[in-house]
């Protein structure tokens, strides 16, 4: 594909660059001048070089979810509506966010961490507050936390708020929410070199990618949603 790109880059000045498309099982619609995966099709009508057809469309495949998937989504089956309802207001794929409660706790809405983050998306009172949680202590926000519902939702607008503020970037962005804005900052906009947070960062992706149920390309940035880039 290379090779070829090379050869033909002259001709490809004067001519409209193929465009391919795939749709995720999520119903998210990717479009790329390449074809990341087998889910990519080719866009009927979207190379015009002179003196030659366009190229016949590939037919995209159903998207199937591998088997460890599987497990994620059987445990996530009772807090779906819940997730969907966040990831609407937040403008975060749904998928993403079952991946990171899937890493978080494990779809265990009492879990509390060592450090005091709580709930499904194991977030601490601090953020709870920051994002909406109102209470008269400290005691009260913890238990409010509990709630599927407010955690989620909470957990989803903190999320999408650190989408926005590193676009494109999901690493980083899921990096702040495992180690704190402040430690990426502290190490220049990078992965904190953190054993739990790489980890932590290469558990989501894992399992994001097959929730999707297709490759994202390891060295490219994750696409958003287009609930969140019109945002």
């Amino acid at each position: 594909m290379l090779a070829l790109m090379l050869a033909s880059g002259a001709a490809a000045r004067d001519a409209h660059a193929e465009r391919y498309a795939c749709v995720t099982a999520s119903g998210v619609r990717y479009v790329s001048d390449r074809p990341w995966s087998d889910c990519y099709a080719l866009l009927l009508g979207a190379d015009s070089s002179a003196g030659r057809p366009a190229p016949r469309a590939v037919p995209t495949p159903a998207p199937r979810a591998p088997r460890g998937s599987e497990r994620v989504l059987a445990k996530a089956s009772p807090y779906g509506a819940i997730i969907a309802d966040a990831a609407l207001a937040s403008g975060v794929d749904p998928y993403l966010l079952t991946a990171v409660i899937a890493v978080e706790s494990g779809f265990d809405p009492s879990a509390v961490s060592p450090k005091g983050a709580v709930g499904l998306m194991q977030v601490v009172p601090a953020t709870g507050i920051r994002y909406g949680v109102g209470a008269a202590s400290s005691l009260e926000v913890v238990r409010q936390l509990t709630d599927p519902v407010i955690n989620v939702r909470t957990g989803a607008r903190y999320l999408g708020a650190l989408l926005r503020r590193y676009p494109d970037n999901l690493m980083l962005a899921l990096a702040a929410y495992n180690a704190g804005e402040g430690s990426v900052a502290k190490y220049g906009g990078t992965v904190p070199p953190y054993d739990e947070t790489r980890a932590y960062v290469t558990r989501v992706l894992e399992h994001y990618r097959q929730l999707c149920a297709f490759p994202v390309p390891p060295d490219q940035p994750v696409p958003r949603t287009a609930e969140a880039s019109a945002r």
